[in-house]
């Protein structure tokens, strides 16, 4: 499968898999603009729920897909980012590195030391701090 002007990825292994897996409908779609993205049609019944074909299958990865039919684990991310303050509005279950961004009912904070997000009140706060003492607030 390629595009017509003759760049992309020739997929020779697809009949062998359809023959492996029971019959279904393999589709390609470009709703990205940017790449191809296969999909697969369970049994080929028409109006069936689509499930990327290929994806993460490691289910401790970030972007862990269950509905991917075939694995491609090269695409598995594990550094997870997100708001890991469980007291937080919009915790982020599985986040390994806090990222800034969490919100807390009435706006209190309940660790404000800790100024780099990491969850703990370390060295690293210390050093942001001062790193930006004595600096005049506009």
């Amino acid at each position: 499968i390629g595009d017509p002007n003759g760049g992309g990825a020739t997929l020779e292994y697809i009949p062998e898999v359809l023959a492996a897996y029971s019959a279904g409908t393999l589709g390609m779609d470009n709703d990205l603009g940017s790449n191809w993205q296969a999909s697969w049609v369970d049994g080929g019944t028409p109006g069936a729920a689509n499930s990327s074909a290929f994806g993460c299958n490691d289910a401790t990865a970030c972007n862990y897909n269950a509905t991917a039919f075939l694995a491609d684990n090269a695409t598995c991310t594990y550094d997870c980012y997100g708001c890991t303050y469980p007291d937080a509005e919009n915790f982020t279950n599985g986040a390994s590195f806090d990222d800034g961004t969490c919100t807390f009912n009435g706006g209190v904070n309940p660790c404000p030391s800790d100024l780099n997000g990491d969850g703990t009140v370390t060295t690293g706060d210390l050093l942001i701090f001062l790193g930006a003492f004595g600096a005049i607030c506009e």
